[in-house]
């Protein structure tokens, strides 16, 4: 799968909400459409955990591994 998407962020505490500016998917993109994530960061990775979208909280959130790379 492939997820493309660039815009704004705003951080508060341990949580994340994202606001897409520019999507592969024009839903995204609608007025409204956040996403907000819990996160915790560990050294090089940082874990990223969806709880709400525009459509309500997750039943089953996804979770997103990211590590640096150099």
């Amino acid at each position: 799968m492939f997820i493309g998407e660039a815009g704004t962020f705003e951080a508060s505490g341990n949580e994340i909400t994202m606001q897409a500016l520019v999507a592969k998917n024009p839903a995204a993109m609608t007025k409204g459409a956040t996403s907000v994530y819990t996160y915790q960061g560990n050294g090089e990775t940082l874990m990223l955990t969806q709880v709400r979208t525009a459509s309500g909280p997750r039943a089953a959130p996804a979770t997103i591994k990211l590590v640096r790379v150099e």
